[in-house]
């Protein structure tokens, strides 16, 4: 029996918010450090065999010399426990210039069972008959077309290690990571091979793409709410000839909360305290991540939202953001329709009491260029960003 402990996607380094620890360390950078040591110190009291990162380890192709020692010395760890690992290179360790060598390399020591490839494609054979086939981040087309010599050998159980997005059968559509560079999409006819197992990094969210097949480790923690929700951590795989089953351990995260606004007839004043009641509901202890996404709000009233009456409740957050969905155009000028007609019914009414004492004949062109003038102010402010 063989067990493999399968992390991807750590980010080490990635920094996030203002807050620092009392080491002067970006909190978010400090809970990257905390979620490799967690999970490595969990595989090492689980015995597993060894240990596969499926790329992108550094969040840069340039990590700080910080995050380099970080990284060597929680891996190091299991090297103490003779537990072998081995990496292969994402497109966040890589650089756009070829000709350097991807900052996952420094994670290479093989005399103390530190592997970490950044070669086109290696095959690492461990015991119980078991390949790992490991391509690594290289570039676009040379990736490509070495990809056109990855193949399955018979009689092993072969295991596909890789990093980038896919075509998923599932929704019909390819597989990506928001705003990510240099994502590469591995070749359906490579899939499609006699594969044991397929294991990838790139994509956050942990699980299944095509069920007992195709399984992308996640990340460690989530780098915003433009990663989905759900649990983090890594995965162990327990191999016992051609039967192949995974157990997911998980590790705690910071809070994020994404709390939805329906703003549609609110006041501004009614606004800022449906801010205020959400934002006093959390625990700001927690130093959690929190975005407000509005809904059903108008240009106007997003303006008029005075931010700095919550300021001593969100600088105790790691991050905090808001996003806005406005109302749909014809409501808008409706709204705009309706006011106008509002002000200018008034204009009306004070003529109607105030005739007997003015000379009613320029009343027509008065109400003219009042109207004319109403609805250019306006439109004035309500599309001003």
């Amino acid at each position: 029996m063989l067990r493999i402990g399968h992390i991807s996607d750590i980010h080490l380094g990635y920094r996030s918010g203002k807050l620092v620890t009392e080491q002067d360390i970006n909190l978010r950078e400090q809970d990257g450090y905390d979620a490799l040591n967690k999970v490595i110190d969990d595989m090492i009291e689980s015995k597993v065999d060894c240990v596969l990162c499926t790329g992108d380890f550094f969040h840069s192709p340039s990590p700080t010399i910080k995050t380099i020692h970080e990284g060597i010395s929680a891996v190091k760890k299991l090297s103490d426990n003779h537990i072998p690992f081995y990496c292969l290179a994402g497109n966040h360790d890589s650089s756009d210039i070829l000709k350097e060598i991807p900052s996952s390399d420094v994670l290479n020591i093989p005399e103390i069972q530190m592997y970490s490839y950044t070669e086109p494609y290696v095959v690492v054979e461990l015991k119980d008959n078991v390949l790992l086939h490991l391509v690594s981040h290289h570039g676009y087309n040379k990736q490509l077309k070495t990809m056109e010599n990855v193949k399955p050998i018979d009689g092993k159980i072969n295991i596909l290690c890789t990093h980038g997005s896919i075509y998923d059968p599932n929704s019909n559509t390819v597989l990506h990571t928001e705003a990510e560079p240099r994502e590469i999409v591995i070749p359906q006819d490579v899939l499609n091979l006699n594969w044991n197992l397929i294991l990838l990094g790139h994509i956050h969210e942990r699980g299944w793409v095509i069920k007992n097949r195709v399984f992308y480790g996640g990340s460690l923690f989530r780098r915003g709410f433009s990663d989905k929700a759900g649990d983090r951590g890594w995965t162990e795989w327990v191999i016992n000839d051609t039967d192949i089953k995974p157990i997911l351990h998980n590790i705690p995260q910071r809070p994020q909360y994404d709390i939805l606004l329906n703003c549609s007839s609110l006041s501004i004043q009614e606004i800022e305290d449906l801010i205020a009641n959400n934002l006093n509901k959390i625990n700001q202890e927690e130093a959690p991540i929190v975005r407000l996404n509005f809904i059903n709000i108008t240009k106007i009233n997003k303006q008029q939202i005075n931010w700095k009456r919550f300021n001593d409740i969100t600088k105790h957050f790691l991050s905090f953001g808001t996003k806005y969905e406005l109302k749909e155009e014809q409501q808008l000028q409706k709204q705009e329709h309706s006011v106008s007609q509002t002000l200018l019914g008034s204009y009306n009414n004070y003529w109607q009491q105030a005739k007997d004492n003015y000379d009613t004949t320029i009343q027509p062109d008065i109400n003219h260029n009042s109207e004319d003038y109403l609805k250019t102010s306006q439109n004035k402010v309500l599309n001003t960003d």
